[in-house]
C-alpha cells in the first residue's frame, strides 16, 4: 500500500468542503500556496497532515490512508495518539516518516482492578504515534477492563506505557501499569496509582471509591513486579 499525493490531495479538498483555502490554511498554520499545492498532489509531511486534519475536523487516519471514518463522533482530538484501521495502514505510516512509530496493542485487556493475565501476548493491532512526542522500543498499548480507575480511566480506554528503569520515586502519585509475577493467582497486568509510605514501602491503589478492589502491595524493591509508566491514553480524556 503506497501513499498517493493526489489521493491525499483529493481528500484534503473533500475535508475542506465549502471553507475558503485562506481559512483552512490559517487554522493549519500553512500558507495558501502550500495548501493549494497539497490539494493538487504535492505530498505534505505527516505533521502538516496532522494540522490539516485538525483544521478540517477529520481523522488523520482517513486523511492519510482513506481508511476508517472520515469524522469521529467527538470532532477533532487534542491528542497525538490516533487509532489505525489496519496493521497494513500502520506499516505504511511506519515506512513513510520517522516521526511516526507503530506501537502494538495487546489483545488482552489490563484490569483496572484484579490483574489480567496477558500471556500469550496476541496483538489486536497497531496505533500510530508521533515518535518524538511518545513511544520507544519498550512501548506497548492495551485496553482498560473494568471501572476501578474511574474517573481517570474508563473501560475500553487504550493505555500506552513504557518500561520504567529509573527510581520508582519519580512515579509516586502518578499512574502506572504493573506486571505482577507473584502470587500466581494474581499474575498479570493491572493499572494503579503509585503511592509511597514514609518507610519507603510502595503500593498501587485504585481510584474508584465505589469499588472495593484492594491495593497492590509492592514492598520496597518491587520484587516480582515489572513497572511501566503510563505515558498516554486514548479515550475520554480530560
Amino acid at each position: 500500500m503506497a501513499l498517493s499525493g493526489h489521493e491525499i490531495g483529493a481528500r484534503i479538498v473533500q475535508a475542506r468542503g465549502d471553507r475558503r483555502q485562506q481559512d483552512v490554511a490559517k487554522a493549519a498554520r500553512i500558507s495558501v500556496p502550500q495548501l493549494s499545492r497539497y490539494e493538487h498532489g504535492h505530498m505534505p509531511k505527516l505533521p502538516v497532515l496532522d494540522r490539516i486534519a485538525r483544521a478540517t475536523n477529520v481523522s488523520i487516519n482517513w486523511l492519510v490512508t482513506g481508511e476508517g471514518a472520515m469524522r469521529g463522533p467527538e470532532g477533532p482530538r487534542e491528542v497525538v495518539l490516533q487509532p489505525i484501521a489496519s496493521r497494513e495502514a500502520a506499516q505504511v505510516l511506519r515506512g513513510q516518516a520517522t516521526q511516526y512509530r507503530a506501537i502494538p496493542i495487546l489483545q488482552a485487556r489490563a484490569a483496572a482492578g484484579q490483574p489480567a493475565d496477558i500471556t500469550p501476548e496476541i496483538l489486536e493491532g497497531d496505533v500510530a504515534v508521533i515518535f518524538r512526542q511518545w513511544g520507544d522500543e519498550t512501548s506497548f498499548c492495551f485496553r482498560i477492563r473494568g471501572d476501578s480507575m474511574e474517573p481517570k480511566f474508563h473501560d475500553g480506554d487504550i493505555i500506552g506505557v513504557q518500561r520504567w528503569r529509573r527510581s520508582p520515586v519519580e512515579l509516586v502519585n502518578k499512574y502506572v501499569a504493573l506486571w505482577l509475577e507473584e502470587p500466581p493467582e494474581h499474575r498479570g497486568l493491572t493499572v494503579k496509582l503509585l503511592q509511597r509510605f514514609p518507610d519507603g514501602t510502595y503500593i498501587g491503589t485504585p481510584l474508584n471509591p465505589a469499588r472495593h478492589n484492594p491495593p497492590v502491595p509492592l514492598g520496597k524493591a518491587f520484587d516480582g513486579v515489572q513497572l511501566f509508566k503510563v505515558a498516554w491514553w486514548w479515550g475520554r480524556q480530560e
